[in-house]
């Protein structure tokens, strides 16, 4: 899959295994530098221990938590890999998910104004979504995502089998994501992303799920089917400044449930809350059906339900505020996107008391 951008095309690989993914990853290089989430590296320290290239020397692991994904980490990291003898000729391998890529890309945008990088997604949430499209940055203060900028890696490595130690709730945000996605696309997509959903849920102990064959393959055609129609949104607007922002669907409340819940609702989850929020307000001011407002909130019923209880408690003035501070706003008022029929999405501009009403009659469903 080669992907357009203006700092020129990258390629996305897709492997059976996990030596293929990291053999592939730096077979052409010397000396490579890793940054890998601690997480990961102590989940598949010998693989990675055994990959071509390796210098334990040249590694430099990462704290990937939310609350570590601030100026003050890049800078910290660019002082550890100065440290560590890092030129602008070597090559960064990142190995994480989403905020072990924003963290490094950022850093690898801005030493010595651009070092190359490579990028390992280990998450379902990276692989289906933020694996490409280049955006890196960092939060500050309780802005999310403020800065940052667009630098997309030479190449993306994935496969599926990192998946198979992730948790259901790594799972299951992930798959909200890919829900959103399918949604931009057409119907039966999104119909056809909630049906795997209900397979992967239908096993009476998910957490103890045989991650077998069809598990994988299932997987690997929905990262390749979302990553498909992301690149169309990339390619046409790589910087942000109108059909992009269309990805942005669930984000605006998602990303204040988010972080109002002090990151105890995962980022898809957050977005999956949002798109039932937004899908409410869309069904009110008859953009959809209410039985399209059925059929959404039950695909993500089914991934959100075990954190309704925390999402039930927040603040709803404190929402709003989170939501005034998204950087798709305009003026005072508050922008989201609420999804059309057949399929898509549309901007939506109001005032805070106008969001305000709705977020109390939803928040009111789920206690």
């Amino acid at each position: 899959m080669q992907i357009k951008s203006s700092h020129g095309l990258y390629q996305v690989f897709f492997y059976p295994s996990l030596h293929d993914c990291l053999t592939g990853t730096t077979q052409d290089l010397k000396d490579p530098f890793f940054i890998i989430d601690e997480q990961v590296f102590a989940l598949y320290q010998s693989p990675i221990k055994n990959t071509p290239g390796f210098d334990i020397h040249r590694l430099q692991l990462l704290s990937a938590k939310e609350q570590q994904k601030t100026i003050d980490t890049v800078l910290w990291l660019i002082s550890r890999l100065i440290k560590q003898g890092i030129k602008k000729t070597d090559t960064v391998i990142a190995i994480g998910g989403g905020i072990t890529q924003d963290i490094v890309g950022f850093v690898c945008a801005i030493l010595y104004r651009g070092c190359a990088w490579r990028l390992i997604p280990t998450t379902l949430l990276a692989q289906v979504d933020s694996c490409i499209g280049g955006k890196t940055g960092v939060n500050f203060e309780s802005y999310k995502n403020l800065i940052g900028c667009i630098y997309p890696p030479q190449n993306v490595h994935i496969t599926p089998q990192w998946l198979n130690t992730l948790s259901i709730d790594a799972i299951d945000s992930g798959l909200c994501e890919a829900l959103k996605m399918a949604y931009l696309l057409d119907f039966k997509s999104f119909k056809q992303c909630k049906e795997l959903a209900h397979l992967i849920h239908q096993h009476d102990n998910i957490q103890q799920l045989e991650r077998g064959a069809d598990f994988f393959k299932n997987l690997l055609a929905l990262v390749k089917n979302s990553l498909k129609i992301k690149q169309d949104y990339i390619e046409q607007d790589e910087h942000d400044k109108n059909l992009r922002q269309q990805l942005n669907f669930g984000h605006t409340f998602g990303h204040a449930i988010e972080s109002q819940s002090q990151f105890k609702i995962p980022h898809g989850i957050a977005v999956g809350l949002g798109i039932m929020i937004e899908s409410q307000i869309a069904c009110h001011l008859g953009i959809i059906s209410n039985s399209r407002l059925q059929y959404i909130n039950q695909a993500f019923n089914l991934l959100c339900k075990k954190f309704y209880s925390i999402a039930a408690t927040l603040n709803t003035d404190a929402l709003l505020t989170s939501a005034l501070q998204d950087k798709k706003n305009n003026g005072q008022n508050i922008v989201c996107y609420l999804p059309k029929e057949p399929n898509g999405v549309q901007a939506y501009s109001n005032r805070a008391d106008v969001f305000k009403t709705y977020l109390i009659q939803f928040l009111s469903t789920l206690s």
